[in-house]
């Protein structure tokens, strides 16, 4: 089955580069999603093979997320086929005294329960959304820490075998999110319409392609949010929540002040007297004996835990973080530590 109708997102552009991880991030409503379920429903279909679908949250998974989430392209593409769901599978019905597996439902929650199970024949994982806008109500699984937890699973289903192929799938939040700046991905930031790889890891910064811009624009809608921040996002693929306020290069005046440990990260603070900020960096001085750990899982013998707010240094740097006095020297340090300053607030 060719999937690409010549509009929508194209996967077949990314499929020759045989990255095991492919990341694509887009304007809302270009078809990736549509698109890569469609691909991997006719491969396990026609290839014997199957499919791991990622949830979030367990609560997700059992609201029926694979079923819903599956629901349109199985419609519109595989109405001949038969198809039995549960929330924890896909079945496909080949006779009344036949049926195979097409597909699973994983819940990233789950990352310690597949420990002891077994995808022999699994050959491609769907995470959809895998950037989201935080909410009190929507949050990632353990926080910036979550991409351990689908790698632990990806593990757990490819046991080094390099044979699953792995699509997340996210519209254009935020460039500056756990995915990217996550140790085993690293994803410089990438133009619009362009591809960047890695040994394993390919970036797309997915457009809609002419002919998709110019139906769009026969809606009403996108027209009524064309020049608004919301348009910019879901018509034009500017990210949405990526502020680059408080970033700036560290000037040579700065001195050292103490080291901020926060999950799993450590950071330098630095003092500019003469220009009256402070500065938090990647750049440490191991000399430094003045450590604060900011939870209690960074702390170790070497660092003093942060349980009182009381501590003068972190009340200088809460007090003029709240004044807007702290500056960071990249997005990725302000993204990575500024929650942990906010715990001293």
């Amino acid at each position: 089955m060719n999937v690409f109708d010549g509009m929508h997102w194209n996967i077949y552009e990314i499929l020759p580069f045989q990255r095991n991880f492919n990341l694509i991030n887009s304007e809302r409503s270009i078809g990736k999603t549509y698109t890569t379920e469609a691909w991997v429903l006719d491969k396990c279909i026609n290839n014997y093979v199957e499919f791991v679908y990622i949830t979030r949250t367990k609560k997700k998974k059992e609201k029926g997320a694979l079923e819903k989430g599956l629901a349109k392209v199985v419609r519109e593409k595989f109405n001949e086929y038969e198809f039995n769901f549960t929330s924890e599978d896909m079945t496909l019905v080949e006779n009344e005294n036949s049926k195979r597996t097409l597909g699973y439902c994983i819940s990233l929650s789950e990352e310690n329960d597949t420990k002891t199970m077994s995808f022999p024949l699994v050959k491609y994982i769907i995470f959809d959304e895998y950037v989201i806008e935080e909410t009190p109500g929507n949050r990632y699984y353990n926080g910036w820490n979550e991409p351990d937890s689908f790698l632990k699973i990806y593990h757990t289903i490819d046991r080094e075998e390099d044979r699953v192929v792995c699509f997340l799938l996210g519209n254009n939040i935020r460039f500056h999110n756990p995915y990217h700046m996550h140790k085993a991905f690293r994803i410089p930031f990438t133009e619009k319409g362009r591809i960047w790889c890695s040994e394993n890891v390919l970036f797309q910064n997915a457009v809609a392609s002419s002919e998709l811009k110019k139906k769009k624009n026969k809606s009403k809608f996108v027209r009524m949010i064309e020049n608004t921040d919301y348009g910019k996002y879901a018509n034009d693929g500017e990210y949405m929540n990526d502020n680059y306020s408080f970033i700036e290069a560290m000037h040579s005046s700065a001195r050292y002040a103490m080291t901020l440990v926060y999950n799993g990260e450590t950071y330098g603070v630095y003092n500019d007297l003469k220009n009256g900020v402070i500065y938090v960096s990647d750049k440490v001085d191991a000399d430094c004996k003045l450590i604060y750990a900011l939870t209690i899982n960074d702390h170790s013998e070497n660092t003093l835990l942060t349980k009182s707010r009381l501590i003068t240094q972190l009340q200088w740097l809460a007090n003029n973080y709240k004044i807007g006095n702290v500056r960071f020297t990249s997005m990725e340090i302000k993204m990575k530590i500024e929650k942990g300053i906010m715990f001293l607030l």
